[in-house]
């Protein structure tokens, strides 16, 4: 198993741009459940597919921008910490504030139906959250595992611990 996982990252860094490839994917795959799981699977009857195609190039769009200029695919994926893990939260929060504040301008402007509605702006930020999260969480495990060296023990003794050092 650890052969497999060493060939699929023989690198010690993943490319960047496969990063935010994997990342504008998630990106892709929530907004589409988010519009599945709000009209129960029945989309086609409640959208046109001009409604659907606005919808998804305005998440793609903001998304991919912020993802771009907060620079979330630099990061070093087998280095993963929970700071990295906040960051990627509160660009998520931050895109999905800046998906708001467009469908209220433009609400007001044009005075018509939101470009994204609010439920699937929730329910897209819930999935791609989550799904950034666990997928930069498994490749930091899947490295560390496959990575570790299972042959090397150290003996230590505690000098001057007391009744610390029993457990």
């Amino acid at each position: 198993m650890k052969n497999k996982i060493r060939k699929l990252f023989p690198q010690k860094v993943v490319p960047s741009g496969f990063v935010l490839t994997i990342d504008i994917i998630i990106v892709v795959i929530s907004t589409l459940l988010a519009i599945l799981f709000r009209h129960n699977y029945h989309t086609i009857h409640v959208f046109t597919e001009h409604k659907i195609i606005i919808m998804f190039v305005t998440i793609l769009l903001v998304r991919s921008i912020s993802f771009v200029i907060f620079k979330t695919h630099n990061n070093v994926l087998r280095y993963t910490s929970v700071s990295d893990l906040l960051r990627l939260v509160y660009i998520n929060i931050i895109g999905s504030m800046i998906i708001a504040v467009i469908n209220i301008f433009i609400y007001s402007v044009l005075k018509q139906q939101f470009v994204v509605p609010f439920s699937i702006v929730l329910l897209e930020f819930i999935i791609t959250t989550f799904l950034m999260l666990f997928y930069r969480t498994l490749i930091n495990a899947l490295y560390s595992d496959s990575h570790r060296l299972d042959n090397v023990r150290n003996h230590i003794l505690i000098y001057g611990a007391g009744e610390l050092g029993f457990t």
